[in-house]
Formats: C-alpha cells, sequence, structure tokens
C-alpha cells in the first residue's frame, strides 16, 4: 500500500501564523486549569513577582552589561507556577523564564525551592543534568504538565511535567522517572475519556520493550484534534475549534505528516509532527507509539500484516529499517528508538 506523505497545508501555516505565539505560552496556563476528581494535584499559576529577583539576576541575568535588558524582556514574557511538593506549606516555584528559554522545540521551566533565604533549582532531568555553563537545571518540553502526583519519596511527591514525563525524588534532586515507575502509576489518576492523557497512559501500560503486545486505548476524538490538511479553507468556526485545541493540549498543534488508510481494518492511521503514530477509526482514536524521535516518524506504509514507520522521508533515496513496526493482525509492537535519541 503506498504511504501518503501529508504536507502541512498553506491554510493551516496561515492560521498559526495569525494566531502567533501568544497562544503557545498561553497554553500553559490553560492546561494547569484542568480539574478533576482524582488525587493529583496541580500547580497554580501566580503572579510573576512571586519570584525573587535576586534569583533572577543570579541565574538568568547574571551578565552586568545586559541585566537590564535582560531583565526587562524576561518580566514582560515570563510565567510562575507555585506548589507545595513537599508538605512543608512553604510553595516551590517553576519559572518559565520567557522568550530567552523558547525554541523551536519548545520551552524550558525551572523548579525552584527556597532554603531559608536561599532558593535553589532542584530538578536535575534528562539532556540539561550537569549544564556545563553553571545554568540551573530544569526541563525542555513542548507540552508541559505541571502535576504534583500521590507517590511520595522522602518525603517529597513526584511530579509530572510533560505529557509522558515524569520525576522522582532522589538524593536532594528531582530525576527522571524508570520505565518501571511509570508502571506504578494508577490508571485511575488520570481521565480515561481525554485524549490529551493518552501519553501517559501509553507509558503507564508499555512495558518499556522493544517488542510487546499492544492493547490499544480508544479515546473520543474532535475534528481539531488533528490538523490535517482541509478540502477548503477553514472558517472562523473551525479556527477557533483549532486556537482552543491548541491552547488546551499546551504544546504545538498536531500536524499531520504522513498518512495511510487500511481499508481492511477501516482505520486511518497518521504520524503527528514532534508527537506520536494514531490510529483513527470515525470519532475514535488510540496512540499506537508516542513521539519517537525529534520530528516524528516521516513515513507511513503497509506492508502485508505489518504497519511500518520511517523517520527517513524518502525511502527510495535511503532506505532504512523502521523505526516502528505493528503487526495489525496479531498486535506485536516493535519500536527502535533513534541512538540520538535516547
Amino acid at each position: 500500500m503506498r504511504t501518503k506523505q501529508v504536507a502541512i497545508p498553506v491554510a493551516a501555516v496561515l492560521i498559526l501564523i495569525r494566531m502567533g505565539m501568544c497562544a503557545t505560552l498561553d497554553s500553559t496556563k490553560r492546561v494547569t486549569q484542568h480539574q478533576t476528581n482524582s488525587p493529583v494535584r496541580h500547580f497554580v499559576e501566580v503572579a510573576f513577582d512571586r519570584f525573587p529577583k535576586s534569583v533572577i539576576s543570579r541565574d538568568f541575568c547574571d551578565d552586568p552589561g545586559e541585566a537590564s535588558e535582560c531583565w526587562r524582556d524576561l518580566r514582560s514574557s515570563a510565567r510562575v507556577w507555585a506548589g507545595d511538593v513537599n508538605g512543608d506549606h512553604i510553595d516551590e516555584l517553576i519559572l518559565f523564564p520567557g522568550w530567552q528559554a523558547t525554541g523551536s522545540g519548545g520551552r524550558s521551566y525551572y523548579l525552584y525551592q527556597r532554603h531559608g533565604r536561599i532558593w535553589q533549582s532542584i530538578v536535575m532531568a534528562g539532556d540539561t543534568a550537569g549544564d556545563m555553563d553553571g545554568d540551573p537545571d530544569g526541563w525542555f518540553t513542548d507540552r508541559p504538565r505541571f502535576e504534583i502526583l500521590p507517590i511520595t519519596r522522602s518525603g517529597y511527591r513526584d511530579l509530572r511535567i510533560a505529557v509522558n514525563d515524569c520525576l522522582k525524588w532522589s538524593n536532594g534532586k528531582y530525576v527522571d522517572y524508570d520505565p518501571a515507575d511509570y508502571a506504578a502509576l494508577v490508571p485511575a489518576w488520570f481521565d480515561d475519556a481525554d485524549p490529551h492523557q493518552a501519553e501517559i497512559f501509553w507509558a503507564i501500560g508499555h512495558p518499556g520493550t522493544e517488542s510487546s503486545r499492544f492493547e490499544p486505548q480508544w479515546f473520543p476524538m474532535s475534528p481539531a484534534f488533528f490538523l490535517e490538511q482541509p478540502q477548503t479553507s477553514p472558517n472562523r468556526r473551525q479556527e477557533q475549534a483549532m486556537l482552543k485545541e491548541w491552547q488546551n493540549d499546551g504544546g504545538f498543534p498536531r500536524l499531520v505528516r504522513a498518512a495511510v488508510d487500511d481499508a481492511a481494518r477501516h482505520i486511518r492511521w497518521v504520524s503527528l509532527q514532534r508527537a506520536g503514530v494514531w490510529g483513527i477509526h470515525g470519532d475514535r482514536a488510540f496512540l499506537l507509539v508516542p513521539r519517537p524521535s525529534y520530528l516524528g516518524v516521516c513515513t507511513l506504509t503497509i506492508k502485508g500484516d505489518w504497519l511500518l514507520g520511517y523517520e527517513t522521508c524518502l525511502l527510495e533515496d535511503e532506505p532504512s529499517e523502521p523505526e516502528i513496526r505493528y503487526n495489525l493482525r496479531t498486535h506485536e509492537l516493535q519500536i527502535t528508538t533513534p541512538e540520538d535519541w535516547e
């Protein structure tokens, strides 16, 4: 079956330009406002002035020649969230330092804790750990979550900092979860009717091995959840629906990079830019694989019983092994993670 490459629609690009980056930043506020009956607590956005200026001068605006300009720029676009992670009734603070901490792949966040009069960064996660430039440790993501989980280690609660990234307390710092830690999370803590929770459900249910038998978890889906090329230019109502979805998700829109139809099973498979691979049937969908690499799968094809996903976009010019193999009959899922994404 031939692969269908999906280009980003001109109309969609124009919409995103008109929306501007303000929608991206505003999305983080909307994410924290979701309310459920679960024991998961949330950091709450607070006034920027809650964050000590002395820490910003020390960690972010430490160049004397640019300190004033740095402070003005940061103050105009930075955001702060507060939450108590260790039950001492003193809030820890998450800082998004504004435009200077924004890149094409997401934004940087930092978690600070007060010790007497001193504020210290207490996260050592992913590639930011041990920064040789002396910058505070933090995390980088395009789909943040600011959740305080009901698991305690040495008095500190676990944290969910992105759609499928969690932290645990270890040796005086927050560090990344191991695969077994995700398996210990309780699915009932999260909303199984919300497709924005798909990545965390996948992490809970997937054993973290290269090969396993996959059981789909279906979610109700709105037309705006995936941004595919429309047959006609979207009207104002459709534009507003896309903007709302973008804000509610807390990240960049899910632009469809590639798609292939499985006529025998009535499933449309789509690969999303900087996201995962989904199977769609009517108004329901399930996440097959979360984001496997920086941009995600670029080519989808079906060969026999296998759905194959490739990071490369030009299979004819550069033969390669697929990063994703899913058997449509037996539901065996095989994932090969690129070395530069581990």
